[in-house]
């Protein structure tokens, strides 16, 4: 990339307000940026990130030289793979939490006032969930209450225990044995009941008893 031509951007783009409801709050570029933390979940190897990342803050530079704008280390600008921060740089956007906006929606909090448990759910809990996912963000809501939070992952990953430090109590897998991936899929449904019980049979433990 050697420049960018931004003679053509619709004009009328500065009369609307675009709001992009992102699942993550992950900067463009760096150690927390969306190729390091993202694309190794994409099956891309360190060199793979090294260039990817490197191709993204040259990208960020070339908006910052042509418009004035540094998306590089702005939350959420690295959402989609840089898609925020394209909407940033070039439709006037803001990047905003989506699980709030979704909880705001659902008026989520008047559900929470005599609520015991929070049960909430991630295909794959792991150190990425932290930047938050749907599940911090219920988290956090749930903890302004002083509420419990358990989700029921369909798998676990790398660094997945981070998330203790952001709300959440317990965590708990759905595979009760390994299996393939598509085996998996296709007994979603009896999966989640079996995982939910079994959490639910840990709630009820006496261990005075």
């Amino acid at each position: 990339l050697k420049s960018i031509d931004v003679s053509g951007i619709n004009p009328s783009l500065d009369k609307v307000s675009i709001i992009a409801a992102s699942d993550v709050t992950n900067p463009l570029c760096g150690a927390e940026g969306a190729s390091t933390i993202y694309g190794p979940q994409k099956g891309a190897s360190s060199a793979m990130v090294a260039e990817l990342d490197s191709a993204l803050l040259h990208y960020a530079s070339i908006i910052e030289h042509t418009l004035r704008i540094d998306v590089a280390p702005l939350p959420g600008a690295g959402a989609a793979g840089g898609l925020g921060a394209g909407l940033i740089a070039f439709a006037n956007g803001r990047v905003q939490s989506g699980i709030d906006l979704v909880c705001d929606v659902l008026s989520m909090d008047k559900y929470l006032s005599d609520a015991d448990l929070i049960i909430t759910g991630e295909g794959k809990v792991d150190h990425s969930t932290i930047y938050d996912k749907a599940p911090i963000g219920v988290a956090r809501r749930a903890k302004a209450y002083g509420i419990k939070v358990l989700i029921i992952a369909g798998g676990l990953g790398p660094g997945y225990e981070a998330v203790y430090q952001h709300g959440v109590d317990a965590v708990t897998c759905i595979a009760d044995q390994p299996m393939p991936l598509r085996t998996s899929i296709q007994s979603t449904y009896p999966l989640l009941v079996n995982a939910t019980a079994r959490a639910m049979r840990m709630l009820l433990l006496d261990v005075a008893h």
